[in-house]
């Protein structure tokens, strides 16, 4: 009884995160305390700088974060930068009428992680064009195992033939890896290694069970996500079309600086221009958004998508229309969709505001690939097993 008490009162202490986000040319590092029993988010401090070939300055804001607390570090990566691939892989077993004991347990999650292994790092090798012996296996999740079809909460006491896991693998530059975790003091603890845009594709579909095509809108290019109808999830594909085009196009238009344009768009946003000029910029940006729209439409006619995510403002995606996609299924999404449909709150802390930065806090990846870390079984056997068979993996 004692034990269950300690126990009980350790899951309800808050937990410091630091989510080190690498998108695009920038840098966000962001501290999170956490307290996920009640779903409680606040946000400590940020950190935001442009990505320099140099990344030695990562090791004074390291060190100034951590003093005095220690933290859960979680690696988040552009598409350039790491490979996460979500799938299943069937694994046999030779004596299906023998009870599975810790043996045949860690040998049948051997036998996944491998047989997944191979054919990604060939892949992820390609993608991060770098060799494949750079090519560095950096974190392993096992989400569910079926035996012989069904769900067991106990394989430790289950006969069967046939194990189907769902995993997923995540790939970095060995070298690149390395350098980022040299900076980080000694009681830092690495939970989580993740793709970005594939961590946020794996949370919607918590939710939304159909095939899914998710867009991520950055500065200058779009990067497409797919998740199939079998539920793999990886990177797809990307076309050059960003926000900047949109600014490029407002600054021409109405004669101002690129960063008036970006000031006008975020006051259109937040309903603070007048009808008469809302309906004007409308008109302005209709050119770059037929743009927009054509793009996802080729990309959408490969991948075949029932239901296609975009992460940008709901004025901007209510009048695009996709080939064989219904507007129901033309979903723009934000952090604080993401945050309600899990029933998350977030608390910007005084240094948010001190900072003048948005009051709605905006990048939607970092969150994301926190919320996902809550959802991942974190102390169970497989996952435990899981990590020690990773091990032989890295050379």
């Amino acid at each position: 009884m004692f034990a269950f008490i300690k126990n009980f009162f350790q899951s309800n202490k808050k937990d410091n995160f630091l989510i080190v986000t690498f998108l695009e040319n920038k840098i966000e590092i962001i501290a999170f305390q956490v307290d996920f029993v009640n779903k409680d988010l606040e946000i400590k401090k940020i950190f935001k700088k442009e990505l320099e070939d140099d990344l030695s300055y990562l090791k004074k804001i390291f060190s100034n974060v951590f003093y005095p607390k220690s933290y859960k570090v979680i690696f988040n990566f552009d598409s350039n930068l790491a490979v996460t691939n979500f799938g299943s892989i069937v694994v046999f077993r030779d004596k299906p009428l023998v009870t599975i004991n810790q043996a045949d347990l860690e040998n049948l999650i051997s036998q996944a992680i491998f047989n997944f292994f191979w054919p990604t790092r060939k892949y992820a090798a390609r993608r991060l064009n770098i060799p494949e012996l750079e090519t560095l296996v950096c974190d392993i999740k096992i989400y569910n195992v079926l035996l012989d079809e069904h769900t067991s909460f106990d394989l430790l006491k289950e006969k069967g033939k046939k194990l189907n896991f769902y995993l997923s693998e995540t790939f970095c530059n060995r070298e690149f890896l390395k350098k980022l975790i040299s900076f980080l003091p000694n009681r830092a603890e690495i939970v989580f290694i993740a793709e970005a845009g594939c961590v946020l594709l794996h949370l919607i579909s918590r939710y939304l069970k159909k095939s899914l095509l998710l867009a991520r809108v950055g500065d200058d290019k779009t990067s497409l996500f797919l998740k199939t109808k079998e539920g793999n999830i990886s990177y797809f594909d990307s076309f050059q079309w960003g926000r900047n085009n949109l600014y490029s196009a407002l600054a021409k238009e109405f004669h101002v600086s690129f960063e008036v344009a970006k000031s006008i768009m975020d006051r259109y946003f937040e309903n603070k221009t007048s009808i008469l000029f809302s309906k004007k910029l409308n008109f302005s940006l209709k050119k770059e958004l037929a743009l927009f729209n054509k793009g996802l439409e080729i990309m959408n006619s490969k991948a075949k998508a029932k239901c296609l995510i975009i992460d940008m403002e709901p004025l901007l995606v209510k009048d695009l229309k996709i080939k064989n996609i219904s507007k129901e299924s033309l979903i723009p999404i934000d952090t604080q969709k993401i945050l309600d449909i899990f029933n998350f709150k977030l608390k910007p802390s005084f240094y948010f505001y001190h900072n003048k930065q948005d009051i709605q806090y905006k990048n939607l990846y970092s969150l994301a690939t926190l919320l996902e870390f809550y959802f991942i079984p974190q102390k169970d056997l497989i996952n435990k097993l899981a990590r020690r068979r990773m091990r032989w993996l890295i050379p």
